[in-house]
């Protein structure tokens, strides 16, 4: 047997100390990099439904169209009567011209 278990992993632990404390100022760098991306991409995930709930309220608010209805050749009234059945909808074409 080369060697037991134990001396490999003290080995192997004392190397990455050795590689790690020899260059600090790199490694440092690229822990506070990585440190910084993860922060910045949770951070992202934490808001995204925050910012989908604002958008929303400001576009209900602001009275923003969500649905633009448009026929080749116009809109019939029998198409309005059918729009104006809908429950989402509160605005017709009367109400835009």
């Amino acid at each position: 047997m080369v060697g037991n278990a134990y001396e490999e992993k003290t080995a192997l632990h004392k190397d990455i100390y050795r590689t790690i404390t020899g260059t600090l100022p790199r490694f440092l760098s690229i822990f506070f990099i990585v440190v910084l991306g993860v922060a910045f991409y949770s951070g992202i995930r934490v808001t995204q439904k925050d910012m989908h709930i604002t958008a929303d309220h400001q576009f209900d608010g602001s009275r923003l169209m969500d649905v633009k209805v448009m026929g080749t050749l116009g809109i019939s009234e029998e198409n309005l009567t059918a729009l104006r059945k809908l429950k989402m909808c509160s605005r017709s074409k009367e109400d835009i011209l």
